[in-house]
């Protein structure tokens, strides 16, 4: 006889007879499914469907679906973990960018604070020898005293990084020969500023390393006249400065924009950065 504790109770694995009602009154509609998630059976192809290489039916499309579900958000969580990383990569990158580019900025400002102290101390002599001329042209030198732009947040210093490294691939005295590549570098700056005070717009960065190769190899016939033997013209090092090796380069562990910059920033304060170990101090904020 049944007793009030075991009245209703279903035996272990036996589905009770309300599920079963419940299953056999709602199959699962897998065309339903698989309609919502883009399938059609091959009855309805027409001409501007793109045409599946294999037709499925719905529950071989909707369970396949499943199986596959898993490993899509298992891959979509690897690609973001990917994506973050390169995020957190770059955002490091620029931030040592910057704090480069504010160091440079806070040299210039004491330039010219240098600068304008010592044409206003010249100003003073000027007055004090009433010599009026002297004055007026020591106020003339004093308004062409270029006043130091603060870099913008977020922008870098760099310039099509790409083009500037595969001129240096394509130039092996860049880097190499410490004269000339000053030159360049001070060839290509001109180069810019002149096009942009008559043009009012920068000019691409190809066409000012074209023109800058161009304005070297004029300038300087005798290091371009040889061929080394290997398809580059044998350039002179001036004995005072080799191309270091990737594995000795300190350079060569940092990103391209990096390593262009640093050639760049050494070049244009040969005191602050007489080295690229130097450099590489203030790019790491480690001074």
């Amino acid at each position: 006889m049944a007793t009030e504790e075991n009245v209703g109770t279903p035996i272990e694995g036996e589905v009770a007879p309300e599920k079963q009602a419940d299953q056999q009154q709602a199959p699962r509609d897998f065309e339903a499914e698989a309609r919502r998630n883009g399938w059609y059976p091959e009855s309805e192809h027409t001409p501007d469907k793109k045409r599946p290489a294999v037709f499925l039916d719905a529950e071989t499309f909707v369970k396949r679906g499943e199986e596959l579900t898993p490993l899509i958000r298992k891959e979509n969580r690897k690609l973001q973990e990917l994506v973050d990383r390169q995020q957190k990569d770059f955002t490091t990158r620029l931030e040592r960018m910057e704090k480069v580019a504010k160091a440079n900025f806070d040299r210039e400002v004491s330039a010219y604070q240098r600068e304008i102290e010592r044409l206003k101390g010249e100003q003073v002599k000027a007055v004090e020898a009433g010599d009026v001329k002297a004055f007026q042209k020591i106020d003339a030198a004093i308004s062409k005293v270029p006043i130091p732009e603060e870099p913008e947040v977020g922008a870098g210093t760099v310039t099509e990084p790409n083009l500037e490294e595969q001129f240096a691939a394509d130039n092996p005295w860049y880097g190499a020969d410490k004269k000339l590549t000053a030159y360049a570098i001070g060839v290509s700056q001109e180069i810019a500023r002149e096009y942009f005070e008559r043009h009012k717009v920068e000019l691409p960065m190809a066409e000012n390393l074209k023109q800058t190769l161009e304005d070297v190899k004029a300038t300087f016939p005798a290091k371009f006249a040889k061929s080394n033997g290997n398809g580059h013209a044998a350039v002179d090092s001036g004995g005072d400065f080799a191309a270091p090796s990737p594995k000795s380069d300190p350079l060569s562990k940092l990103p391209a924009e990096a390593r262009n910059q640093a050639k760049l920033d050494m070049a244009a304060y040969p005191k602050a950065y007489p080295n690229a170990a130097a450099w590489i101090k203030v790019y790491e904020g480690k001074v």
